[in-house]
């Protein structure tokens, strides 16, 4: 069922988004449209932020239910940074962060991701817990949907499993 949520947002002229991670902080300028997925409670792993570049080629697009997420606009850079750490580091198992450049289809620079990676000794060796897919299917606009899960599809349960507490 969840596959089939996702699948759903592509179509046949659809095409895959990559992602690059960010090596130098100071790549973040402008003023950026923040969008504040998730957070359903105080224990969910399932948050990231998402930062959209005014003015640029392209739009940030959540394909999620509106409740899921939070927009905010005219947001400098090093405020959107600050925002985006604060909000995914707020986590008993935060461990350090996962920062990402978003690729538009010609490889510039389009959004950047900001998540949270986790203490691998409570979830195992894996400390990156969501899977974030990106496409575009007209050019101007780039999609994305966040689950926590693995790139195969596999949901975890609410409630993700706990190797200690």
């Amino acid at each position: 069922m969840i596959l089939a949520v996702f699948l759903s947002g592509f179509s046949s002229g659809s095409t895959t988004i990559t992602t690059q991670r960010l090596e130098d902080p100071s790549e973040v300028s402008g003023t950026f449209t923040v969008i504040f997925y998730g957070k359903a409670g105080y224990s969910d792993p399932v948050t990231a932020v998402f930062l959209d570049r005014e003015g640029d080629e392209f739009e940030l697009v959540p394909r999620a239910p509106s409740w899921a997420f939070e927009r905010k606009t005219g947001v400098d850079a090093d405020d959107a940074l600050a925002m985006a750490k604060a909000f995914v580091k707020d986590h008993r198992d935060f461990h350090e962060f996962g920062i990402r450049k978003i690729l538009s289809p010609n490889g510039n620079p389009a959004g950047i991701e900001v998540r949270a990676l986790y203490d691998p000794t409570v979830y195992g060796v894996r400390s990156d817990l969501l899977w974030i897919q990106y496409w575009t299917e007209n050019g101007r606009q780039i999609y994305f949907t966040v689950s926590g899960g693995d790139k195969e599809g596999n949901s975890f349960p609410s409630g993700l499993p706990r190797l200690r507490d």
